[in-house]
């Protein structure tokens, strides 16, 4: 079946390094899962270079319009949004007739939260808005790269990311592991 992939990646301070790693690996990632022959669609919501510690991505996932424009719709949408330590699923949920038209009813749908902080919202509460927006969005899966101790360089403990990705079967990735 298809597959629509949504990062949301932290601009914030703290995560100038991990910012530059998701924008090298962004392409080798989806090159990994095209050559499978699975049928992907990519959307981030990231700002701009320029803005914190912004991304753009170059083909050939992008579209070679860096820094301002590197969508490539339908495969690759960019959502420009700063996304701060602690609102990742604000950005999402408050940016969701952007990227929505890039994901498609039959596909199964991820999310990828890639940050060093926790959310100011709730698991259950984001995951209660997510579903609501659309019925083909019961039985995503979230995954998060977030950090699961208090490593040096980590703004906080992302528990809710983690708490989410448990419950829907995803992938609790620790950050401080790089």
């Amino acid at each position: 079946e298809p597959a629509d992939v949504l990062f949301v990646v932290d601009n914030s301070g703290s995560m100038s390094f991990e910012a530059m790693q998701v924008q090298a690996q962004m392409n080798g990632f989806s090159s990994q899962i095209i050559a499978s022959g699975i049928d992907v669609h990519v959307v981030l919501i990231s700002s701009y270079p320029g803005a914190g510690n912004g991304i753009c991505i170059p083909p050939p996932l992008g579209s070679g319009g860096c820094p301002g424009s590197d969508g490539s719709p339908p495969v690759f949408t960019h959502v420009d949004r700063q996304v701060n330590s602690h609102d990742a699923w604000q950005a999402l949920l408050e940016t969701h007739d952007q990227w929505a038209p890039a994901w498609r009813v039959d596909s199964s749908k991820h999310i990828v939260v890639v940050t060093d902080d926790t959310s100011n919202m709730d698991w259950m509460d984001f995951d209660a808005q997510f579903r609501a927006l659309d019925p083909s969005y019961e039985g995503y899966i979230h995954h998060s790269v977030v950090c699961h101790s208090n490593c040096p360089d980590a703004a906080g403990i992302g528990t809710n990311h983690i708490e989410l990705s448990m419950m829907t079967g995803g992938v609790a990735s620790d950050l401080c592991d790089q």
